[in-house]
């Protein structure tokens, strides 16, 4: 059985315990990615950062490969940072929402893992999503043109797991029903299946059959499977409140 790993994780600043003149940081916006197949947690987003870097530490866990680029750069502050590598595509995927994955060019810095990657504002940008103003959410728009929200995750005292996919992702990303309480799905393969809506009274899985009428009281989107086998893709678990949120998996 594979062990995390554990690293000296950064911990982020507490209040200022009262003091006065001094500006209070937002707290980082965390993700967790799947790079390869490994689940990476304490994924800092930096909407001001022009490139993604990557400490040489974590780059080696993961057994990745880069070209070899050995130059300095000077910090705001003066400090030097050493960048040894370039991992060129390197493929991210969310691991709140696995429908979403790109490709970007990752720097290798020689500096301690605090962190597990630093995202560039490109990240952002490529998912077509934005942050909100308090740093506690990032909202964007899937494939199918919905609005999904990622919320910033606790930081973890490792970065790195083995990853294993399941068909519920306890940690998907969700739809603010009041927000937008409605959407619909694109047919996701040839065929008569109809476009349905999210219907926000079912509180459990139902049986689909394409050849049955839908009863208004089932629910609403559905994958079909290779052997025409349908299944649900949205789920409600019972013990959950009609005002809180659906868990999507994409």
């Amino acid at each position: 059985m594979q062990e995390k790993v554990l690293t000296n994780v950064a911990q982020p600043e507490g209040n200022l315990g009262g003091q006065q003149g001094k500006f209070l940081k937002p707290p980082p916006f965390y993700v967790s990615l799947i790079i390869g197949d490994k689940l990476v947690h304490n994924c800092m987003i930096d909407s001001g950062a022009s490139s993604s870097v990557m400490p040489k530490q974590i780059a080696d866990q993961l057994g990745l490969q880069y070209e070899v680029i050995s130059k300095g750069v000077v910090q705001l502050d003066g400090t030097a940072v050493t960048t040894v590598g370039v991992i060129k595509y390197l493929s991210l995927t969310l691991h709140a929402c696995p429908n979403v994955t790109i490709l970007q060019d990752v720097s290798v810095i020689d500096l301690p893992p605090l962190f597990a990657l630093c995202l560039s504002r490109d990240f952002t940008a490529r998912i077509g999503g934005y942050l909100s103003t308090d740093w506690s959410h990032m909202l964007f728009l899937t494939r199918y043109g919905t609005k999904a929200t990622i919320r910033s995750e606790t930081i973890a005292n490792f970065h790195i797991e083995p990853h294993t996919s399941s068909p519920i992702n306890a940690n998907c990303s969700a739809f603010d029903q009041e927000d937008y309480p409605g959407t619909d799905e694109a047919d996701t393969k040839v065929g008569s299946i109809p476009d349905l809506t999210l219907d926000e009274w079912v509180s459990k899985v139902h049986a689909f059959d394409p050849y049955k009428e839908i009863e208004e009281s089932e629910l609403g989107f559905y994958c079909m499977h290779e052997e025409n086998q349908p299944i649900p893709s949205i789920t409600k678990p019972d013990h959950k409140d009609d005002n809180e949120v659906w868990k999507l998996f994409l």
